[in-house]
């Protein structure tokens, strides 16, 4: 279907790039024409594909955050009694993208790629030093916002701005590629 598109779009330019060259310009001008203009198709098809991928990650995190949300924080917990930050994330993950993620933060911290800051996606995890020896983790939902299940309000949206967390950051770790597929 693309390349159906691609041949409807790039025929009026070739036509006229033969008109405008003559009749006698070559094939290979007129291949790289129709080529440069199927890269531009395909690499905006791309970012298009690559933008739907996020918003279907955005909208399992926020349906997540939704049945979980004021869940109070219970360490060790993993049901809607009570659940730890850890639970809550490998629970997101399959539940929501079906990608088993080890139990504990500690373990946690050792999957997927690390990222900086910057390339924050949807979905990503971030991780928190809290204090000798405890970590904290959340995963990333956009706009400097990340769902966790934090001590004093349970399952809860915080921003990434706010000075508590600033303090505390750790690093960022990708688990989900844009396919869904993991790193």
């Amino acid at each position: 279907m693309i390349i159906q598109r691609v041949m409807k779009c790039s025929l009026p330019l070739i036509v006229i790039s033969i008109l405008l060259t003559g009749f006698n310009s070559s094939a290979i001008a007129q291949q790289r024409l129709f080529s440069n203009h199927y890269q531009i198709q395909h690499s905006q098809h791309s970012s298009f594909s690559h933008t739907m991928a996020q918003n279907q990650i955005e909208s399992k995190l926020l349906a997540q955050y939704s049945n979980w949300k004021n869940v109070k924080y219970l360490f060790g917990g993993t049901t809607k009694k009570g659940i730890d930050c850890s639970a809550f994330v490998q629970t997101t993950y399959q539940q929501q993208f079906g990608i088993h993620l080890p139990r504990t933060t500690l373990l946690q911290r050792n999957i997927g790629k690390k990222i900086s800051k910057d390339q924050l996606q949807a979905g990503d995890l971030i991780f928190f030093n809290i204090k000798s020896g405890v970590r904290h983790i959340g995963i990333y939902l956009g706009n400097n916002q990340f769902m966790h299940s934090g001590c004093s309000h349970g399952v809860s949206i915080s921003n990434l701005d706010n000075s508590y967390w600033i303090k505390r950051f750790a690093e960022v770790r990708r688990v989900l590629a844009t396919n869904r597929e993991v790193i």
